[in-house]
């Protein structure tokens, strides 16, 4: 049964939603403005709220001071009040990491990484050198193919290596 909310908020949401894997019933997701990473907000006395901040305010009453409204669905549109739950953003990280949410791994700790940082400085500095080392000769060192060693010597993967 919805809650009154503010004038016009349960307007917008439709609650015949995807039922997400881990989750038993479905999202209601919120058909009104969005932020640009998906996030529902609603304008109230002139502030943009999220929405599912208000959903779960008309549901379950104040939000505590230093609590953040955090999604079990993962679904960032949703307003469904039994999604959502509190916590703080320790709460959120540990949340977005134990669903495989966080970053994804790069470079020399992604698990299929064949060079490290100093195998990549110096396969650029020696593409760099006068004259410099060939392609092959690289690719055949690190065990990499010429495209894997032409990228890396371009600038076009590992950018986060200086």
């Amino acid at each position: 049964m919805a809650k009154k909310g503010p004038n016009g908020f349960w307007v917008r949401v439709n609650r015949a939603g995807p039922i997400m894997p881990h989750m038993m019933t479905p999202c209601w997701v919120w058909t009104g403005d969005t932020t640009e990473r998906g996030y529902g907000r609603y304008r109230v006395a002139r502030k943009l709220v999220g929405a599912h901040r208000l959903a779960w305010e008309d549901w379950n009453g104040p939000i505590p001071a230093g609590r953040w409204v955090l999604h079990r669905c993962d679904n960032r549109a949703c307003v469904n009040p039994d999604h959502l739950f509190l916590g703080d953003n320790a709460a959120n990280i540990a949340d977005m990491i134990a669903k495989g949410r966080g970053r994804k791994a790069h470079g020399e700790t992604h698990p299929k990484a064949k060079l490290t940082a100093d195998a990549v400085r110096t396969i650029r500095r020696e593409r760099a050198a006068l004259p410099p080392t060939p392609l092959k000769t690289l690719a055949d060192r690190y065990g990499v193919s010429l495209v894997a060693v032409s990228r890396v010597a371009l600038g076009k993967s590992w950018h986060h290596v200086l």
